[in-house]
């Protein structure tokens, strides 16, 4: 089975999972997360962290992952730093419930996990 897989912003060419870790200005655990490589055009890439509806964009992939997980990092820093404990969670768990976004996300993700 190799069916081009699509999301309406354009064409998945890859998926995967990041983690980000604990540091100095973020001592927290968060579980991996689950992102897509998106293909708008010829010269323009998305790659959205689907747990927490954040994008990183680039000329390539390498750039739009290097821009999703900084985009991430700063997120996550933020959330916790601006917000008490118990909201900072509560915000997260809002981000990780399903909408119709993330259902068209989780469903290519999924169908592109069992192509691989």
């Amino acid at each position: 089975m190799n069916r081009t897989v699509r999301v309406s912003r354009g064409e998945v060419i890859g998926l995967g999972k990041i983690k980000i870790p604990r540091t100095q200005e973020f001592n927290y655990e968060i579980q991996l997360l689950s992102f897509l490589d998106i293909q708008e055009s010829e010269n323009s890439f998305i790659s959205t962290c689907i747990h927490l509806h954040i994008d990183g964009y680039g000329k390539t992939i390498e750039e739009a992952e290097a821009d999703m997980i900084e985009s991430v990092y700063y997120f996550l820093c933020e959330n916790f730093k601006k917000l008490p404990y118990e909201d900072a969670w509560d915000n997260l768990l809002d981000l990780y419930r399903s909408d119709e976004w993330s259902n068209e996300l989780w469903d290519a993700y999924h169908e592109a996990q069992i192509q691989l």
